[in-house]
């Protein structure tokens, strides 16, 4: 707005100082432009700002679920707020399907905790085995009320001395955090509440926020195209 208003005075002035020029017959038609252009800005429609409802009070969580909301182009500005909620899976899930049970299971829950949500979001981190390697990974789920919209991360392969801690405890089925002790009993500091062990061993170039961010925006992609991803029914 004050671009505007600044293009119409340098054009004002420009004129002005142009001899053939009336100062008056200017002012006259340019001012009320000018003045038009502000309280057109001052009219303008704010955008609306809905509640987003997320699984969880981790700092990192809220973080990326905030940023990657905000990275779709739309009308709407969104107020994230973090609820404890249930996962209903294990301490630390195993495989595809129970992590996204639980990423679902947390969308659900948030959204019917907070009141005047209009989505719901869990978040769900989980280990996959492939071909002998144990890949770390998150899952994404966006809840409207009627739909889920499930998106996954990019993963990385945990060192082998933690995923035989991990793999040993989640055989036990213990229901505490064996995912950070692993890595404390590794020596490494897993930052569970900021970026992450995977910042740490990555120099940076990747963190646990920026990975559940991914999977936001990959959830995000059915929610965008609702229609196109509608079930069909044969």
């Amino acid at each position: 707005m004050v671009l505007k208003i600044f293009q119409v005075a340098r054009m004002l002035s420009s004129l002005l100082n142009s001899r053939m020029a009336n100062p008056l017959t200017l002012i006259g038609l340019y001012l009320p432009l000018g003045l038009g252009i502000l309280l057109v800005g001052r009219r303008r429609k704010r955008p609306d700002k809905q509640c987003v409802a997320l699984g969880s009070t981790n700092p990192g969580k809220l973080r990326a679920v905030q940023e990657g909301l905000a990275a779709w182009p739309g009308p709407s500005i969104f107020d994230v707020q973090g609820v404890s909620t249930a996962s209903g899976v294990a301490e630390q899930p195993m495989g595809l399907e129970e992590t996204a049970r639980g990423a679902r299971n947390r969308a659900a829950g948030a959204l019917s905790a907070v009141s005047g949500a209009v989505l719901g979001v869990g978040l769900e981190s989980g280990l996959v085995l492939i071909e002998g390697d144990l890949i770390d990974f998150c899952a994404c789920c966006l809840y409207d009320g009627h739909r889920s919209y499930l998106g996954l991360s990019s993963g990385w392969a945990l060192p082998p001395r933690v995923a035989a801690e991990v793999t040993r405890q989640a055989d036990l089925r213990q229901q505490e955090d064996t995912y950070n002790t692993a890595f404390k009993r590794a020596g490494i500091a897993p930052d569970d509440r900021g970026d992450g062990v995977l910042a740490q061993l990555s120099n940076g170039l990747l963190s646990r926020p920026a990975q559940m961010k991914e999977s936001v925006l990959a959830a995000a992609v059915q929610m965008q195209n609702a229609a196109l991803f509608a079930s069909v029914h044969t």
